[in-house]
């Protein structure tokens, strides 16, 4: 059994990294400039977010037993949080995918890493790895990873409605 969840994952890795290669050939996008200052912002919030994790963690050294949390998951969770903050306010300035860039590709691929993860979780539950000892364990990365990519889909749909909605009324106006 063991090694067929081995080789799924293998699989998996594989078929994601095509599709991302795939995805990225295709998919070169160009930023105008209102883009560039968006995610120049994004960044910083981002950066400055880090920080003060990090600052945090340093004064939770003396709080080992009373975390509900491994420092593994603490810094998974540290390290992703950033990130989604980053996208979130990229893609709510629609300054996340290039001008020239497919929308539709990107959607998909973020679709199927959710998925996977979401696969990743499912199976991390029913081995019981995700907390032990009443302790959420740093294999919670890909949870948090699947949440992550679940916002960035569910954000990513609603700019690509909103924009198609916007084309509809503008073609219904000529």
């Amino acid at each position: 059994m063991k090694i067929i969840t081995y080789v799924a994952m293998l699989l998996a890795v594989i078929i994601a990294a095509l599709a991302v290669t795939c995805t990225i050939k295709k998919a070169k996008g160009e930023y105008d400039e209102r883009q560039k200052l968006i995610r120049g912002k994004g960044y910083r919030i981002s950066f400055f977010l880090y920080s003060f994790e990090f600052a945090l963690l340093m004064f939770m050294d003396n709080m080992d037993d009373s975390l509900p949390m491994t420092y593994g998951a603490f810094y998974a969770i540290a390290f992703i949080l950033p990130i989604c903050v980053f996208v979130i306010y990229c893609i709510s300035k629609d300054a996340f995918v290039g001008i020239t860039t497919n929308i539709i590709q990107y959607i998909l691929l973020v679709a199927f890493i959710a998925l996977v993860d979401i696969a990743g979780t499912i199976v991390m539950i029913i081995q019981g790895k995700l907390i032990v000892g009443g302790k959420l364990t740093s294999a919670c990365i890909t949870p948090v990873c699947g949440v992550l990519f679940l916002i960035v889909l569910v954000m990513l749909l609603v700019r690509n409605s909103n924009v198609q909605a916007e084309k509809g009324t503008d073609n219904e106006e000529s």
